[in-house]
């Protein structure tokens, strides 16, 4: 599976904002909607686009925050957020290529990082699983304060 990873410019943010995560995935990653908007008035933040044959099939939003340092106890870390992959592009293995390419995307545009971290609800198993997958490590720490429940901090050394 080939996918490329490009920031969401004003060419591509029609598209990406028409993708939806399943309903029951909504609650953790929210909607492009409601995430892109926010990524794109924070110069902390980056969205990206998961792109698929020029088009995008998936989303997420890279952020500089130092609570992701705080997070996975590394000084240098970015965080992942709000990743999904559109609900007609499931099961294809687009988001387990989004996140193997992800190193070499941040390595490329962010050299001075040296971790990912991100948080990954305890009631969204499937998640942790694609995240697992891509060598994402659980830390150890929980992360209480997600409006949908305790989330585990994963990192991943870059």
């Amino acid at each position: 599976m080939t996918v490329t990873l490009a920031v969401v410019d004003a060419t591509l943010a029609p598209a990406v904002l028409r993708l939806r995560p399943l309903p029951a995935q909504e609650r953790f990653a929210g909607r492009p909607s409601q995430t892109l908007p926010g990524a794109d008035e924070d110069p902390g933040r980056e969205p990206v686009a998961v792109l698929h044959d020029g088009g995008p099939v998936g989303f997420l939003v890279l952020d500089r925050h130092e609570r992701f340092a705080t997070l996975s106890g590394a000084p240098h870390t970015l965080g992942v957020r709000a990743f999904f992959v559109d609900a007609d592009h499931q099961g294809r293995g687009f988001g387990t290529a989004a996140l193997c390419a992800l190193p070499a995307y941040v390595a490329a545009r962010h050299p001075d990082i040296t971790h990912l971290a991100l948080t990954v609800n305890v009631a969204n198993p499937v998640a942790l699983h694609a995240y697992a997958s891509a060598g994402f490590r659980h830390t150890g720490r929980l992360d209480l304060t997600g409006a949908a429940g305790p989330q585990h901090v994963l990192a991943l050394e870059l």
